[in-house]
């Protein structure tokens, strides 16, 4: 598991944050998506999104379409302690 980059624990964190409804023991997988740097990756690789069923239709429903993503975004950049 790569270092937590803003120290103490996240899984506690996220604890704290979902008020006990996401413990340290549940489980989870990695987004490679969601840090470019967490995966060796081509030169030309772009960052993917993308839901499904209930979550899509919340999207939708909210007004997020493929318009909100633009291909070249910065949000794909890797966040900085």
């Amino acid at each position: 598991m790569a270092p937590w980059p803003w120290g103490g624990d996240p899984a506690q964190l996220l604890s704290d944050l979902t008020q006990g409804k996401i413990s340290p023991q549940t489980k989870v997988h990695l987004d490679p998506d969601l840090d470019p740097a967490s995966l060796e990756r081509h030169p030309d690789w772009k960052p993917s999104f993308g839901q499904a069923r209930a979550s899509e239709r919340h999207l939708r429903n909210q007004g997020v379409g493929s318009t909100n993503f633009p291909a070249n975004s910065s949000a794909a950049a890797a966040p900085q302690p």
